[in-house]
């Protein structure tokens, strides 16, 4: 992330990081290096389209997104 950070015209676009790992040192890792969300991976295209759109569209969604495991409905946990 610093890497891409340190690019002056990169440095404030949005990050996303795209996981399948997702522990409280990773996400307090990603936010302390400047990641704009973090995206825990699925094999739900419907629910990822989902959060996609929202993220190009600019809205307000939280740092983490993570799709509910036993849920057949294509929404992230807010």
């Amino acid at each position: 992330m610093k890497y891409v950070r340190a690019i002056p015209r990169l440095a404030n676009t949005p990050v996303i990081v795209y996981t399948t790992d997702l522990n409280t040192a990773g996400i307090n890792e990603a936010r302390r290096t400047g990641a704009t969300h973090i995206v825990l991976k699925t094999t739900h295209e419907i629910a990822l389209t989902q959060v996609l759109l929202q993220l190009f569209q600019g809205k307000l969604i939280p740092f983490v997104l993570v799709y509910p495991a036993g849920d057949e409905q294509s929404s992230f946990r807010r």
